[in-house]
């Protein structure tokens, strides 16, 4: 009995690692953290994924016109709000 809990904890403990490394390499940003009265939460793999998202959520959403999100300073203050999330 005692090696069965053993195994079935070490597969727990496997399964945590696992997702610890999952969760180390999604990426998320939060709309309402760039200043808009919105709930959408943009995730993905990279930062260039998210970026992608993120403007194309800006024009169908927001009504922001491309040459905004086009700007330097648009994909700054962007990145600079990306987070490492699970």
């Amino acid at each position: 009995m005692l090696k069965f809990q053993a195994k079935r904890f070490y597969s727990k403990l496997v399964e945590l690692k696992w997702y610890n490394r999952i969760c180390l390499i999604m990426k998320a940003l939060a709309c309402r953290n760039a200043g808009f009265n919105c709930d959408v939460v943009i995730r993905g793999d990279t930062e260039d994924e998210i970026m992608a998202n993120t403007a194309e959520h800006a024009i169908k959403d927001h009504n922001m016109k491309p040459e905004d999100i086009a700007s330097d300073e648009f994909e700054e203050h962007v990145r600079s709000l990306i987070i490492t999330a699970c």
